[in-house]
């Protein structure tokens, strides 16, 4: 007998995953710092000299760690998760007098949550910073985030990649958790439907400075191991150079299921689109 049209069954969204990190070849320290634990995975990277940008990056990896997530993350839970990240990086430096973007703590956040949106199964994405998160579906690779960067903002304005990246500012971000800044930034939100298949990424800079998109895509689709994927993403940027910390975190989708047939296509109740990119006020500080 056919299954009742109006049943109504588990939202599932099994994963798993992996994650690399590594110093690169010119830094002294690693301020990258990560976070896989279901439902939530991210990638932070620290700024603000060597010990206060790792402290920044663990600090907000700390604040989303122990959030109150269910099952399901929810945007409120992710906002709260924010906040409480930004409270504890402006701590590190109290009325130290340090400028926004001049050395002060702070860090980039990137990543993606499990939700269940209405019964259908779904990445939440979450960004502020130049961090990324990319969604690898079939041989087809997307940048999901949008970075908060002087680059990005002159290439809506109109300029080729090449032509902004002349400006001495281009890779100044606009905003940042901390960074010398009295409010923290919303973080940029999506929301993107499940499929089985599904691998995702998120990375810091370090990765995608190195790294041009096609060949990001060959490695994600050259390892069926989400670890191993994420292990020579990372060993491949060191190689091209590692001017910078390096962080992969690489999820995979194994199984997806709604809670009905009927649950299809849908509009992203997020916008599905970045905010407008406008720095936060007296923030332009390189990650």
């Amino acid at each position: 007998m056919a299954p009742d049209s109006g049943s109504v069954s588990a939202v599932i969204l099994d994963v798993c995953s992996g994650a690399a990190s590594d110093v690169g070849a010119v830094r002294e320290e690693n301020q990258d710092a990560y976070l896989v634990r279901d439902p939530v995975f991210l990638v932070a990277d620290g700024m603000g000299g060597h010990r206060d940008g790792r402290l920044a990056a663990d600090l907000v990896v700390a604040a989303f760690r122990d959030a109150p997530w269910s099952r399901w993350a929810t945007p409120q839970v992710l906002g709260a998760a924010v906040a409480a990240a930004g409270q504890e990086v402006r701590a590190l430096a109290p009325g130290d007098g340090r400028a926004a973007g001049v050395g002060a703590p702070g860090a980039t956040v990137s990543g993606v949550a499990l939700a269940d949106h209405d019964g259908v199964p779904s990445w939440l994405v979450f960004n502020i910073g130049d961090s990324r998160t990319y969604l690898l579906r079939g041989e087809t690779l997307s940048q999901v985030s949008v970075d908060h960067s002087e680059l990005q903002g002159l290439i809506e304005q109109g300029l080729s990649t090449a032509e902004a990246e002349l400006h001495g500012d281009a890779h100044a971000i606009t905003k940042a958790i901390g960074a010398g800044l009295h409010s923290t930034p919303d973080p940029d939100q999506w929301l993107v439907p499940a499929r089985v298949g599904d691998r995702i990424l998120i990375c810091s800079d370090g990765l995608t400075g190195e790294l041009s998109d096609p060949l990001i895509t060959a490695l994600l689709m050259a390892y069926e191991d989400a670890g191993a994927a994420a292990e020579e993403l990372v060993a491949a940027a060191v190689r091209s150079g590692g001017r910078d910390n390096v962080t992969a975190v690489v999820i995979d989708a194994v199984t997806v299921a709604a809670a009905s047939p009927e649950l299809a296509d849908w509009t992203d109740p997020l916008g599905g689109h970045t905010r407008p990119n406008v720095p936060a006020p007296g923030l332009g500080v390189d990650a």
